[in-house]
């Protein structure tokens, strides 16, 4: 869920100072925010990063620019080596937490096979410096997102003579890729769920968390999460604070990323992202609080999918990591188990909770390839 921005962006301060104090004169590695003349040696950085990643293959595309979806200017990255693979869209989660700026540490091999779309949605990411929040917030839905969703796709169609895509939601991307995908089956070849969420999804968090906190002898864990029952509430909703405070236990003991007690390589990972300039560093954590507390209410009730439909007309993948206590496994297989497809295949990542593309990349670039490209490029 939503994460605090705060912490995220003393991470991020912290993480561009020991860069450029390894860089530069010792001079340089000054206390307090970075200077203008600091930021601009980032780009020594990710200009490396950049060229390493850059695309020349004569049917090979790379843009990034901002489109008007839905009356909004949002931002989407095409890449990949040849136009005539199939287009994969990668929904974000957060929620309002693009995985654009992480892109550059899993997604090269991608590029291969596939053409990969990475949409920031409405106010996220790099969007947030264009963005009127107070101006935008009551536009904000998950039906709303599905509408954007769909009319990326239609560009898409446009711009790459495609027929259908690869839709993947990662985290609460998956809200959005599921909705999605019962509401506009003509659009998608396949639906790939990464960290997949389902209905009743924070009984499974907090139990689970509560768990393997105790298999842990985690003490600070047991008494941070006993503390904030009963979760969710008695009458089924919950507090946007408990979430957030939940989540910190949870990734306490690892079902954030397995073997790690925090996130922060995660935060740090987009310092050095060829596609984020300084003030979209600064924003992504900003747009990030704010995409979520304009979802207050949806986030509160959770996603009820299941009044949506478990019918879906495309075949449908779920990447799990067998840790996920994020979007937990079990919930996943729940979900699984329930909807019908005309194939279904469930993918369990054994050492991996919920960054699986960058806790097992070389397994997850093999299982998109060997089993979600074959289907897309016979359906497409």
């Amino acid at each position: 869920m939503s994460f605090m921005a705060q912490p995220i962006l003393q991470i991020l301060r912290a993480a561009l100072l020991a860069l450029l104090a390894a860089w530069a004169a010792p001079a340089l590695a000054v206390e307090g925010p970075p200077s203008d003349a600091q930021l601009s040696q980032r780009g020594a950085f990710t200009g490396i990063i950049g060229k390493l990643r850059s695309i020349h293959t004569p049917n090979g595309i790379d843009t990034l620019e901002q489109v008007e979806i839905g009356g909004v200017k949002q931002w989407i990255s095409i890449r990949g080596r040849d136009k005539a693979n199939p287009v994969l869209l990668v929904l974000h989660g957060g929620p309002g937490t693009p995985t654009l700026p992480l892109t550059w540490a899993y997604q090269n091999g991608w590029e291969d096979y596939f053409t990969v779309v990475n949409w920031e949605q409405r106010g996220a990411g790099k969007n947030w410096q264009s963005t009127d929040g107070e101006k935008l917030a009551p536009t904000m839905s998950l039906d709303r997102l599905v509408d954007d969703a769909a009319e990326v796709i239609g560009a898409l169609r446009g711009k790459l003579g495609q027929r259908r895509v690869v839709v993947m939601g990662f985290s609460y991307g998956t809200w959005i890729g599921t909705a999605l995908a019962l509401k506009h089956p003509e659009l998608i070849s396949a639906y790939v769920g990464v960290g997949q969420v389902f209905d009743d999804a924070e009984r499974d968090v907090y139990n689970g968390g509560l768990a393997e906190a105790r298999r842990q002898h985690n003490e600070a864990a047991i008494k941070g999460l006993e503390a904030l029952a009963p979760y969710p509430n008695p009458d089924g909703t919950i507090d946007i604070t408990k979430i957030i405070e939940v989540r910190k236990w949870v990734k306490a003991v690892g079902g954030g990323w397995y073997g790690w007690s925090d996130l922060e390589l995660l935060y740090q990972l987009p310092v050095l992202s060829p596609e984020y300039d300084a003030k979209d560093l600064m924003g992504w954590p900003i747009g990030n609080s704010w995409f979520g507390m304009s979802l207050g209410k949806e986030l509160k009730e959770g996603p009820q999918l299941e009044r949506r439909g478990l019918a879906f007309k495309m075949p449908v993948f779920f990447f799990m990591g067998r840790h996920d206590l994020m979007t937990p496994y079990v919930t996943a297989q729940r979900y699984f188990g329930k909807l019908s497809a005309p194939a279904k295949t469930f993918v369990t990542f054994e050492n991996a909770s919920h960054f699986v593309m960058l806790e097992e990349p070389g397994r997850f670039l093999v299982e998109l390839v060997g089993k979600v490209r074959p289907v897309a490029t016979a359906r497409e």
